[in-house]
Parts: C-alpha cells; sequence; structure tokens
C-alpha cells in the first residue's frame, strides 16, 4: 500500500520512479544500509542481540527498497540465549565497596545511606529500583520483609534480612537519597 502511494505521489509531482536494481553485492547493500543509517543518525550498537537487530532490520530495509526479493530474516529462530549467572561479591570486594563509600566527598549521613542501600541490596538480592523504593513499613518486627513487589519479575516475595540489615534499614530511610 505504501509502495502504491509513494508511486502515485511521484508520478503526480513528475518524479521519475527508482530504477529497480539489476544486480547488487552483499557489500554494495551494507553499504547503502549503512549510509542510509548515518543519514538519519543512527549510532553504531554493540551486543549480540542488539547486532541481531540491526541484521534483521537491515533485511527489512533491503527488502523495501527492492534489492531483495524477501525478506529472510523473517524465517530465522530466535537467538540462543545465554544466561550468565551473577556472581556475589567476595568479602573482600565487598568490604572495599563499603569503604569506598567514606572516599566520595559525602555527607556521614549519605554515607550510611549508601552503605545500607548496598547492604540492603546484597543481602535482600532486590534490584536498585526495588530497594530504593522499599517501603519502611514492609520491614516486619522478625526482620523479614514481606510482599515486597519486585518490578522485574512483577511477583510479590518474601525476604528474611539479616539483623544488622534490618535495623540499619528500619532506623535510616533508603529512598530519597
Amino acid at each position: 500500500m505504501r509502495k502504491l502511494e509513494e508511486e502515485l505521489e511521484r508520478q503526480a509531482l513528475g518524479i521519475e520512479a527508482p530504477k529497480p536494481f539489476d544486480h547488487v553485492t552483499f557489500d554494495c547493500a551494507i553499504e547503502l544500509y549503512m549510509l542510509d543509517r548515518a543519514q538519519r543518525g543512527i549510532k553504531d550498537s554493540s551486543g549480540p542481540a542488539v547486532s541481531w537487530s540491526v541484521v534483521e532490520t537491515f533485511f527489512r530495509w533491503a527488502n523495501s527498497i527492492d534489492i531483495i526479493p524477501s525478506d529472510v530474516s523473517a524465517k530465522r529462530t530466535s537467538l540462543p540465549i545465554v544466561l550468565k549467572q551473577v556472581q556475589q561479591l567476595t568479602q573482600d570486594e565487598m568490604e572495599r565497596l563499603l569503604a569506598a563509600t567514606s572516599q566520595c566527598g559525602f555527607s556521614p549521613e549519605i554515607v550510611e545511606r549508601v552503605r545500607t542501600f548496598i547492604l540492603l541490596q546484597r543481602r535482600s538480592g532486590l534490584a536498585c529500583i526495588d530497594a530504593a523504593t522499599l517501603p519502611r513499613e514492609l520491614l516486619r518486627a522478625d526482620d523479614n520483609l514481606t510482599q515486597v513487589h519486585r518490578t522485574t519479575t512483577d511477583t510479590e516475595v518474601f525476604i528474611p534480612l539479616p539483623s544488622a540489615v534490618a535495623k540499619t534499614s528500619s532506623t535510616r530511610p533508603v529512598v530519597r537519597m
């Protein structure tokens, strides 16, 4: 439909239709595509999922301007998902991280809040957004968090905390750092 509209608009304006490509090498097509991206201000990207997205976009683009007869990327299966297990910081790394908080030029109150935030994340496994927006009233008298809503998984969880972390979290505001 769009191609027909464009063709009719070109005819109405007296613009000659672009000539179909007789033979375009893959290298030439890539060069044309990269030029088109640059003209539209699209920056280079990195990472396998992003790179594959660029490949898909290239094939859709090449098909849309009739360089190739069909969008071959539409026939592909999804990329294999590689899950990397996140490793917990070692005790030495944790100590260095906590020590570094006092070297940032923050006031003592802010240093304590940052340390509380780090400890809360380490012991609860909460994402930054969940730890930062955690309502204090979810901390129970037995040092456990209950009905914490996890943003990334959209689930409610129950989290036991070590009493030292719970005590610090209950006396210091974690939010509004």
